[in-house]
């Protein structure tokens, strides 16, 4: 399973322990040798926004 391409689970709130860990979970903790979070992307960002802004037109 990959946490950073797979759309149908929710892998945020996640403790990811091991070697060479790299992803885009949100509040997760990565714990291990050369474990760390990797960035947004420009394009995630503004998929964000894009979706914040078109749910909050829906209140």
């Amino acid at each position: 399973m990959d946490a950073n391409t797979d759309t149908t689970v929710d892998f945020s709130n996640t403790q990811i322990l091991g070697s060479n860990v790299t992803a885009k979970l949100g509040n997760s903790v990565y714990l291990g040798s050369n474990a760390a979070y990797t960035g947004q992307t420009p394009a995630a960002s503004d998929a964000i926004t894009s979706a914040r802004t078109a749910a909050e037109k829906t209140w």
